[in-house]
């Protein structure tokens, strides 16, 4: 199963106890005005322009769970020393549960916590599935 992420943000302070490791999901069902991530909204890739510098970045790819899952625990040090672990934030996570149930059971057996930002604006169902893989 394909995730759909924005980005791998290493060492995350603010987005969980400890160090972290966020991966930004792709995609929400919510329009907040203040969103922190509006290049997550929609669910195809975004090209972000920044005119100071004239750099255009691309945002948004499908991945396998495995084929990131080293850029993860690449930081399992920290993890460990510090309480942190990985997060899994948006877009809206929840709205591709079944995928970010899979890489959280992959992080799960190797001992890395999980914790998951949402706004939690889904059925229920969704959360029953990443319910056994999260802190």
């Amino acid at each position: 199963m394909m995730i759909n992420i924005s980005n791998i943000q290493h060492f995350s302070v603010g987005d969980g106890p400890g160090i972290r490791t966020t991966v930004f999901f792709k995609g929400c069902n919510l329009c907040c005005p203040w969103c922190h991530n509006p290049e997550n909204l929609r669910p195809e890739p975004t090209i972000l322009h920044y005119k100071q510098t004239g750099r255009t970045e691309c945002m948004g790819k499908k991945v396998a769970p495995e084929e990131i899952l080293p850029e993860l625990l690449e930081d399992r040090d920290f993890y460990a020393q510090s309480g942190g672990g990985v997060t899994f934030s948006g877009g809206e996570v929840m709205l591709q549960a079944q995928a970010a149930a899979e890489l959280a059971n992959l992080l799960k057996e190797k001992d890395v916590p999980v914790l998951i930002d949402t706004a939690g604006s889904v059925p229920y169902r969704q959360f029953e599935a990443l319910n056994p893989f999260v802190a």
